[in-house]
């Protein structure tokens, strides 16, 4: 991919870079947990899902889902929960929806080291594409399978010194990725997304020129 940091002003023409940039095996990380671009995450899976002469791999952990109440007990116990901790429009991973139903398409793998409770349970491929990992040798790993794109929730800060960017959340294997990738002589992997609402974190602030 190129130095010079892009910026676009959509998630469509995003993807649309990415699949003019990247070869026939398109292959992402994202960060564990929360620190996902969900929405750019969702539109590359699903624009990969009609291209059956591409394939997309993901590399990530943790893909939060928002639990199903099943009776009128649950849904009255857990919706004032599930309204505070999530939100009315908090985007939900495409991928979950279709692996859950057995629907993932063949040219699509999905690579977790770590599961939400109960999420893997008949689920045939989220089984048979988990990967076992210590925390400390995830970055290392990235390396090896040669991610493409590190695909990372960001904020963004203007300041007197131009615009500052935050990885807000769940940075740390981002910045070790990065670090492992400069150390090995490959190209600069991070991509970010910034919906105006995600919180700035001072700490994990670099300048766009250096980390972007």
């Amino acid at each position: 991919m190129d130095q010079k940091p892009r910026q676009f002003h959509s998630f469509e023409t995003a993807v649309d870079a990415l699949l003019n940039t990247l070869g026939p095996v398109i292959r992402v990380a994202a960060p564990l947990g929360l620190g996902k671009p969900n929405q750019l995450i969702n539109l590359l899976y699903n624009r990969v899902k009609d291209l059956p002469d591409r394939r997309l791999e993901i590399y990530t952990a943790l893909s939060l889902d928002i639990p199903s109440p099943q009776s009128d007990l649950e849904r009255r116990f857990l919706s004032p929960f599930l309204d505070r901790h999530f939100g009315p429009d908090y985007p939900v991973f495409e991928y979950l929806k279709d692996r859950r139903h057995g629907e993932l398409p063949g040219n699509v793998r999905i690579h977790e080291f770590y599961f939400q409770a109960g999420q893997a349970l008949h689920a045939d491929s989220a089984q048979q594409d988990y990967v076992s990992l210590n925390y400390t040798h995830v970055a290392s790993y990235l390396v090896e399978c040669n991610i493409e794109v590190v695909l990372q929730l960001v904020a963004c800060r203007q300041t007197d010194q131009g615009p500052r960017y935050s990885l807000s959340c769940n940075p740390d294997l981002t910045l070790d990725v990065i670090d492992q990738y400069r150390k090995a002589g490959k190209k600069n992997p991070a991509a970010g997304s910034g919906p105006p609402r995600t919180a700035f974190s001072g700490d994990g602030c670099r300048s766009r020129s250096r980390l972007l």
